[in-house]
């Protein structure tokens, strides 16, 4: 049985090699994060496409991460675009698994470093996205998530008990884009909007029902040859029973905010960034330098929210192409806030 698997992946990885175009690479993924401490890993990416096809013609792609850090943490992620023959079609999918020890500080905007709690969390989630595109620049999508949680290594008396047993949540959603971005990974122009909708119900075999809105508008300023002036508004707004592991976190959007700080059902983050490559050798035009300046909150209901309870960031960064063709870079970023900084390395960009 072994010997037949094994010919027939060696009979598929040579069909593909006769109808299609497979570029591949691979790297290292160290980082650094002060969640983390230090990351090793690594990071391959797949290009597949027909052999005959214009340049003009969509590029199928994977990518494969799997990191571990010295804080005992460990994540496998895998990532998939597909386009149709036409490009009208595009599907995503996004398989992670996570174990990851870390600290909690509780809900809300206002939490703060002193009182905290270890815990570990181990979560699987399965996301598959299908969009068509409507015309040139508007896309209509329809998406479904499954996501399972369970925290090991938690007090009694943690909020986070309830979480011992296994949970799950599991949804169904729609979206609609608006993308003139001129890049995928460094676009330098060009607007890009996003809304979505998910619906997570006890019909979908949920543990929890809930919505979520989810909003994200993106514009890009060439400013020059070797320079881009971004900004970008992200939001969402929930209703019903959120679990804590769907909640959402403002340090995955602010990057001068410690991991977990501040959670809860809703957030809002307005930030700018500035990027330059303004060398021109054949390696040193790889290197980029970044500023950046973000403001946000989370908050549990809308008519809770107060500007002045944003949290002001700000900060600058170093950018080293790994994939010239694609322009995908590694990331080295120090952000400052109230909680003094925080330094974050890793590949690709922030928005």
């Amino acid at each position: 049985m072994k010997r037949k698997l094994l010919f027939l992946l060696l009979v598929t990885l040579f069909a593909i090699q006769l109808i299609a175009k497979v570029d591949w690479a691979a790297y290292p993924a160290g980082g650094y994060s002060d969640e983390t401490d230090l990351s090793f890993g690594l990071l391959a990416y797949l290009r597949f496409s027909p052999k005959i096809q214009d340049s003009s013609k969509k590029i199928n792609s994977a990518y494969f991460l799997s990191k571990y850090t010295l804080k005992k943490q460990f994540l496998f992620a895998l990532n998939t675009e597909i386009f149709s023959t036409n490009g009208k079609y595009k599907l995503n999918s996004n398989l992670e698994f996570r174990s990851w020890p870390t600290t909690f500080y509780g809900i809300g905007n206002n939490t703060n470093l002193d009182n905290s709690e270890k815990y570990t969390p181990e979560s699987y989630s399965l996301d598959f996205e299908l969009s068509k595109k409507v015309f040139s620049k508007l896309s209509v999508s329809i998406q479904t998530n499954l996501s399972s949680f369970q925290v090991n290594k938690i007090k009694n008396n943690s909020e986070l008990s309830i979480y011992k047993d296994r949970s799950q949540a599991s949804a169904l959603g729609v979206g609609v884009f608006w993308d003139n971005r001129n890049a995928q990974f460094y676009p330098t122009k060009g607007f890009y909007g996003e809304y979505k909708v998910n619906f997570s119900k006890d019909l979908f075999f949920s543990d929890y029902s809930f919505t979520q809105h989810f909003f994200d508008f993106r514009q890009l300023y060439k400013l020059s040859a070797k320079s881009v002036l971004s900004w970008q508004f992200v939001g969402a707004l929930s209703s019903g029973s959120v679990p804590f592991f769907k909640k959402y976190r403002l340090d995955y959007y602010m990057r001068g905010i410690p991991a977990n700080l501040h959670i809860d059902d809703n957030f809002s983050v307005l930030r700018s960034e500035y990027k330059i490559f303004p060398l021109n050798g054949h390696y040193s035009q790889r290197i980029g330098f970044a500023t950046f300046l973000e403001s946000g909150s989370v908050f549990n209901k809308l008519e809770n929210f107060q500007i002045e309870d944003n949290k002001i960031n700000y900060g600058f960064g170093f950018r080293y192409t790994i994939i010239p063709e694609d322009k995908l870079n590694f990331r080295f970023d120090v952000g400052f806030g109230e909680n003094g900084h925080i330094l974050t390395i890793m590949a690709s960009e922030e928005f």
